[in-house]
Parts: C-alpha cells; structure tokens; sequence
C-alpha cells in the first residue's frame, strides 16, 4: 500500500473533485497518481575539494583479483557464454578460487600485498594528524592549617576526619574539592548538609558528619562548622534521655515481674496451707473415724471372748479345749514382765483376769510393744 505526503493527498483529492466526471474514472486516477507521485531520488554532492589524482584506492582481495581476471572464461566455461548476474558469477569464481592449490592463489595473493603496501604508505602521508588529547591538568592544593577561621569555626582536628564527602558534591572540583581552606570554607558556609571540612590526600573536602573521627591509616586534618557542637550536645541529651527512659522502662517491667512473682508464690503457699489444714482435717476425722471402728470391734470381740470363757468354765468336760469351733483364739503373751492374752490375727491384747481388752500388739524395730487403750 502506497503512503502519499500531505501534499500528495491535497493534490489528489483536488483532482478528484475535479474530474470525478471524466469517462474511465479509476483508470484516469491511476494514470495521473503514478504521475504525479513519482517518488524523487537526490544524488549526493560530490565535496567541492578536487580529488586527488595521486588517489591510491584499497586493494580488493587476492580472491577477487582471481575472479576480474578469470570472468571471462567463467562465463564461457561454465555459462555457455550468456549473459548472467554478477553475483552467479561471483559464487562460482569463490567455489574454484577454494579448489586452487597455495602455489596456484600465491601470484594473487603477493600482488594484493603489494598494493596493500602502498596503500598503507599513502594513507599515511595523506591522514590527518590527530587532534592531541588536551591534558589534564593535576588539581593541587595549599596546605594552610594555620589559616584564620571565621567565628564558630573550630580546629584543627590533626589527625582526624570528618565522616562521608556532601552528597550530590563528591571530590567535584569547585563544588566539593577545593585547594584552599579559605575557599572551602567559603563553600561550606553557604551548605546547610555540610558540618565540616577534612583536608586529605584529595584536598579540601567538604564533609557530612560533623564529629572528628581518629583513623591511624587515615592522614587527615578537620575543621568544624558552628553549631555543630550544640547539635552533638542536644543529639548526645537526646541519646542519653531515651536511654534513661528505656532503662527506668525496663526497671518497671521487672519491678512489676518481682511483685507478681511474689504475689504467685504467696498465693501458691495459701492454697498449699489451706490445703494442709484441709488435709490433717480429714486425716483426723479419719483417724476419730477409725479409733471409733475399732475400739467397736474391739468391744464386740471382748463380749464374745467373755462368752466363751464362761461356756469353758461351765463345761468343765471341756477343759483342754479352751475355745469352740469358730470362737477366738489366744495365746499368753508377757511383755514388760506381765502375762497376757493375745489374739494374733487381730494382735488385740487382753487382761488374763478379767479377760477384757487392754490394747493392742504392734511391732517396732522388730520387737513387739503394747499400745495401751
């Protein structure tokens, strides 16, 4: 698809409005738009200056000095003699250059290195020297540490440096790198980000930070800009009242562990008293509990035991046999030089006189002992 100029397409459509009548419409547009819109080529100007007659072109390579030479019989070779395009001609001379041997592309070859020579000692004589790099020229400084500070200024600072050059300024000459300490100070008092000027190895440098640091492989003398002190004195204040606030915050927080600490314990200690008292409650009552138990099966044990001493006593036939079947069953036991009764299933003791309970029987340290009633 054709694109038209803007001058082409008013040209057409003034054309159109015109002849839109005319037999053959299309046929006619067609015929006037090629042309009318031929598109113009514009030669380049050869240079004003002559050219040089003594001109030494480029040498082509060894290979195509082969095919200018041998296109003739290419064509007739391999062509038929017909007329073919450069670029057929141009692949088939490169296929036989490829199968000549080194002896046979040597004679071609030494003629390009030939006129290569030339070439090289006419594009020398003809070049035009290169314009000389304009050197640099090696920014120095003064050292002038004795220098007359403004008021509010103080330093020197030997030995010690001022941290981070002013952002945006680096070691820019002329803005952050300066080769008196008058003009630096001049530059950093119109910088509200500067707090300070190092000289080092660079020169005068202005400088972020305005606290002098000590580096013992760091050469450097600073100088500090008014105000700069009582902003460390207020940052310092500042540093030291949030460390306060933050210690008396830890304090508080284990000031208040301690007394939930203590308030825990003491609640726990509480619940194990109450729990204590709780408990020797219920061991008493058991112990109430059990003493009444047993001094009941102890008096029902008497009374049958009375029983069977006045049956034995009444059956007089009966002597050896001193308790019936299914009655309870005693054997003299003498503690503490007195003789008792004692029942051993239950170890209850009794009186051998009045047959009636007097304790019981319990063992301790392998001996037998007589808990009285």
């Amino acid at each position: 698809m054709s694109t038209f100029t803007t001058t082409q397409n008013t040209d057409i459509m003034a054309w159109i409005t015109e002849n839109r009548d005319v037999d053959s419409f299309v046929d006619t547009l067609i015929e006037w738009v090629n042309e009318n819109t031929k598109k113009t080529r514009t030669k380049k100007t050869k240079s004003d200056e002559p050219e040089d007659p003594n001109r030494v072109k480029k040498p082509v390579p060894a290979s195509w000095m082969y095919r200018t030479e041998k296109r003739e019989e290419i064509i007739k070779e391999y062509f038929d003699g017909e007329s073919v395009k450069g670029s057929v001609i141009a692949k088939k001379a490169q296929e036989l250059w490829n199968e000549l041997s080194d002896e046979e592309k040597r004679p071609y070859e030494e003629k390009r290195k030939v006129l290569w020579e030339e070439y090289q000692k006419y594009k020398g004589s003809t070049s035009s020297p290169k314009a000389e790099k304009k050197k640099k020229e090696p920014f120095t400084f003064t050292t002038d540490e004795d220098c007359e500070l403004p008021e509010g200024w103080t330093g020197p600072f030997k030995g010690q440096y001022l941290h981070k050059y002013v952002k945006g300024l680096g070691k820019k000459v002329g803005l952050g790198q300066f080769s008196t300490l008058a003009e630096a100070i001049d530059a950093a008092n119109e910088n509200d980000d500067c707090k300070g000027i190092t000289l080092c190895k660079f020169g005068y440098t202005l400088r972020e930070n305005g606290i002098p640091k000590t580096n013992p492989d760091y050469e450097a003398v600073s100088w500090v800009k008014p105000g700069v002190e009582s902003e460390k004195k207020e940052k310092k204040e500042k540093k030291e009242k949030k460390e306060k606030k933050s210690s008396e915050k830890v304090e508080k927080k284990e000031s208040s562990e301690k007394v939930e600490k203590k308030e825990s314990s003491e609640k726990v200690e509480n619940e194990s008293s109450d729990y204590s008292a709780v408990t020797d409650e219920e061991d008493e009552e058991d112990e109430v509990i059990d003493t009444n138990t047993q001094i009941k099966k102890n008096a029902e044990k008497s009374a049958t035991f009375a029983e069977q001493i006045l049956e034995s006593d009444e059956d007089e036939d009966d002597e050896d046999d001193e308790e019936d079947e299914g009655g309870v069953e005693v054997v003299e036991w003498t503690f503490d030089g007195e003789d008792y009764l004692v029942d051993e299933e239950s170890n209850i003791v009794y009186s051998v006189e009045t047959q009636e309970t007097v304790g019981k029987r319990v063992k301790k340290s392998g001996a037998w002992k007589l808990i009285e009633e």
